[in-house]
């Protein structure tokens, strides 16, 4: 509207101009303030992949380790029992007995 067009209101008619722009003002700040909240949830859900993501791989290293672990405590387990029946030891009876229950296994 120009102001040639404004000037010929009369107050009443300004008045509901006003009224009509203020309804239109909170109309568009509602649909800001949803678009807001949309954007900030999905900030949230990125930086909750990010989070996911990282304690995954922290997860995975940990398992790593673990297995790591393992496969030296079995090697050193396999070294001890082959050193000692090298040696002509007897096996503790833990031992015996589990390698007597593996041959009759095969």
């Amino acid at each position: 509207m120009t102001d040639k067009e404004l000037k010929k209101l009369n107050r009443a008619q300004l008045l509901e101009l006003l009224v009509d722009q203020s309804r239109e003002i909170d109309r568009l700040q509602a649909a800001l303030d949803a678009a807001n909240e949309k954007l900030l949830q999905r900030d949230l859900r990125l930086a909750q992949c990010g989070s996911i993501a990282e304690a995954s791989l922290a997860i995975t290293d940990v398992f790593e380790k673990a297995q790591e672990a393992a496969d030296l405590y079995l090697s050193a387990a396999k070294r001890y029992v082959a050193r000692t029946v090298a040696e002509g030891k007897p096996l503790p009876s833990r031992l015996n007995e589990k390698r007597r229950q593996e041959g009759s296994d095969k």
